[in-house]
């Protein structure tokens, strides 16, 4: 797990043994897995990003659709091709 998580973060996990298994790796979680420090040499922006998309909590972790629109992205966006896709992702 990236990040740093709480027990808030587990609510939406019905299965109580996975719960369990998630309480006990926040446990034994070190510094060392934070994105920050794996990821010094990248732009803030990409950095934050890709904490966004690694978000252990589904409610709060950004799309695929949302990270496109990001101004990082501007420089290379075709809007004019851009289509959504003609079913459910």
């Amino acid at each position: 797990m990236l990040g740093k998580q709480d027990n808030s973060d587990l609510a939406f996990i019905k299965d109580e043994n996975i719960v369990s298994y998630c309480q006990k790796l926040m446990k034994i979680q070190k510094a060392g897995g934070r994105i920050d420090a794996k990821f010094t040499n990248i732009k803030p922006d990409l950095r934050n990003i890709l904490k966004q998309l690694c978000d252990f909590n589904p409610e709060r972790r950004m799309s695929a659709k949302d990270v496109l629109k990001n101004k990082i992205f501007d420089d290379i966006r075709n809007v004019k091709q851009e289509e959504d896709a003609p079913f459910e992702v």
